[in-house]
């Protein structure tokens, strides 16, 4: 498992939009689809990113495969370290 994977997880279980039912988050849930991350959402994890591994997410980053799964996002963040 990603170093990265449990701190994600743990953001986005403090970040899901009001009225979203989620039981689980997994690796591979798909974040957009379930709606633990919509438009608002990938503007927080966006921050998060950037303010927990001092990353730079630039504009044209910001694409919904990045933001699909635990493990696209862990993945990104491998990539811009």
């Amino acid at each position: 498992m990603s170093e990265f994977n449990n701190a994600i997880i743990d953001y986005l279980k403090t970040s899901i939009p009001q009225g979203v039912e989620v039981s689980e988050i997994t690796l591979e849930t798909d974040l957009i689809s379930t709606g633990i991350i919509d438009s608002f959402g990938i503007v927080g994890i966006v921050m998060f990113l950037e303010d927990t591994y001092g990353i730079e997410v630039s504009d044209d980053d910001i694409d919904p495969d990045i933001f699909r799964t635990v493990v696209s996002i862990a993945s990104y963040i491998k990539h811009k370290q």
